[in-house]
Parts: C-alpha cells; structure tokens; sequence
C-alpha cells in the first residue's frame, strides 16, 4: 500500500474538526463496502459520463470557470436582486460542491406554471 497517501489521509483526520464527518468516514471504513455499489443507476452512468468527458479534456477548473463569472458578471445586465441571487447560488456551489443538482432537477424550478 501506498504510505504517503495514508500519512496524508492521518493528517486530513488529525485537523477535521467536524465529528459527523469523521463518523461517516469510520462508518465507511468499517463497513468493508464499496460506496459506488450503493449509488443508483442513473448516478453511476452520471459519474463515467464525467470520466470519459474529463478524459477527453472536456472540463474547465472551478478557477477558470470563476473567471468566467467574473467577466460575464461585469458585462451583464442584472437586476440587484438577481446579481444577489446568483452570487448566493455560487456562494453555496463553492461550499458545497454536492449542491449542484442535476439539471432535469434545476430545469424544473424554471418551468412556467
């Protein structure tokens, strides 16, 4: 096994302050299972579309795509309340990268009623 790595993972633990965090990671450690079994389907085939993208160099960093905003925001017409919005969105994305949803998911906020 790759020792370095498992220094790395004792320093990770030894400066993790959140106690729910660090019983998932002993929960997953002991439990011997391997997390991609319990992912549904649709997450799976999400996950190696990622892969093969990411392969091909399909992908920006979340830097450049920061970047991005940036130089957008500035040329953008927004009303403050939607520039407020947006920016509590990103706020919460870059916190919480898990807080991205799928999109069939985030389309169905938009739809008209």
């Amino acid at each position: 096994m790759d020792e370095p790595i498992k220094q790395q993972i004792h320093q990770l633990i030894d400066q993790c302050d959140n106690v729910l965090l660090l019983e998932e990671i002993k929960l997953l450690l002991q439990s011997g299972k391997d997390w991609w079994d319990d992912l549904p389907d649709e997450d799976k085939n999400l996950v190696m579309e990622s892969e093969a993208q990411y392969s091909k160099g399909l992908f920006i960093s979340h830097e450049e795509l920061m970047k991005r905003y940036e130089n957008w925001r500035g040329q953008t017409n927004l009303t403050t309340a939607q520039k407020e919005a947006l920016d509590k969105e990103l706020t919460a994305i870059n916190r919480d990268p898990s807080y991205l949803k799928k999109w069939d998911d985030i389309k169905g906020r938009f739809k008209k009623k």
